[in-house]
């Protein structure tokens, strides 16, 4: 299970870890309006409809990418018109002359299916066109269309036009990379152009705000197999015990060998205390707080608060790493990754040893 669950907790992590700013944009300003199916789809049918010559070639170029097969030609739509709410459908392009359609249905907002969505929108359009793809706009690749109320053979009709298109990915054919990114280098309208530039940046803001949801299911199938599940409940009850566990090693270790401090304690479970050294009318304290992640070692005086403890001891080797606190001067610290322990100790001994020679002489 361990094995499986690398890859998925790596990603899960990358995402976590992005941050984006997305600058001024015009549409977070109006923020209760970007939430809304309608507004998506009302961006996507002004960009190609305006400098249509330009946008809707690099629209049907980015669906053929897709399909890889039946390629819808240019020349079927040369007449396009396309609709906002036609027959409730979110965005219609269709041909008067070459009888021809492509149906958008929008779900960027990850809204619900519908009853038979799809399938009611081809019935409908195919009594008077030629439906030649209906083009399935999500967040990301982790919604499909909901077709458990479909028939087998609206099931095998619509599975052939059927064209799923993630605002964003990072493995297949998405809407920002193959047709907002290419529109901003083509379209020559600067108004037009500055306005998808915002909507790319809103894309990638609402994608890295939201849950990722295709590592989570991935998760959740991998915890459905035996009993992974308690397995992964146990790791997690495990991980929460782990910076106590952590913090009684150090403990145990230094408690009958951390002289020149006088005492070795744990407080609130997670974080292991040396304290007691006076000497030259200082108190002196080394704490190492414990986390899944490693350690935080601090040294720090907790009489005086002006004391720079980092220009007191800048002669001590063992501090050399140690930086001060932003807003405590009496603070310097160094982090230790959790697989850093043997380092932790070394730096302990060393500074003991220092601290020892500093008193004693």
């Amino acid at each position: 299970m361990i094995e499986k669950l690398v890859d998925v907790s790596r990603n899960y992590n990358n995402r976590k870890k992005v941050s984006l700013d997305v600058g001024y944009n015009i549409f977070t300003i109006i923020s209760d309006y970007y939430y809304r199916e309608n507004f998506h789809s009302d961006i996507i049918k002004s960009f190609i409809e305006n400098e249509r010559d330009t946008t809707f070639p690099i629209f049907l170029k980015m669906i053929n990418l897709i399909r890889k097969q039946n390629e819808i030609k240019k020349s079927d739509f040369s007449k396009f018109s396309i609709h906002r709410e036609k027959e409730r459908i979110d965005i219609l392009i269709i041909d008067d002359y070459s009888k021809k359609a492509i149906i958008i249905e929008n779900k960027i907002n990850n809204a619900a299916d519908t009853n038979r969505q799809l399938p009611k929108y081809y019935d409908k359009i195919s009594e008077n066109y030629e439906v030649v793809a209906i083009v399935y706009l999500t967040l990301n690749t982790s919604k499909t269309p909901h077709k458990v109320d479909w028939s087998d053979e609206e099931i095998k009709q619509i599975e052939n036009l059927l064209v799923i298109v993630p605002s964003m990915s990072s493995n297949s054919i998405n809407l920002l990379d193959h047709f907002l990114n290419p529109s901003i280098l083509e379209v020559k309208q600067i108004n037009l152009n500055s306005t998808i530039r915002q909507y790319t940046k809103l894309i990638q803001y609402i994608n890295h705000n939201s849950m990722d949801s295709i590592s989570l299911k991935k998760f959740r199938e991998e915890m459905l197999v035996n009993d992974n599940l308690e397995t992964a409940i146990s790791i997690k009850n495990m991980l929460n015990d782990l910076p106590e566990y952590l913090a009684i090693r150090i403990e145990e270790k230094y408690n009958q060998h951390c002289y020149p401090f006088k005492n070795v304690w744990r407080y609130k479970n997670t974080t292991t205390v040396f304290d007691g050294l006076e000497f030259n009318d200082m108190y002196l304290k080394l704490d190492i707080q414990c986390d899944m992640k490693g350690y935080k070692a601090i040294f720090w005086n907790p009489k005086i608060d002006d004391f720079n403890t980092k220009e007191k001891f800048q002669h001590l080797e063992s501090l050399n790493e140690f930086i001060s606190e932003t807003d405590r001067i009496t603070h310097i610290y160094k982090h230790y990754n959790f697989n850093e322990e043997d380092e932790l100790f070394k730096f302990i001994n060393h500074l003991l040893e220092e601290l020892k020679l500093m008193k004693e002489s």
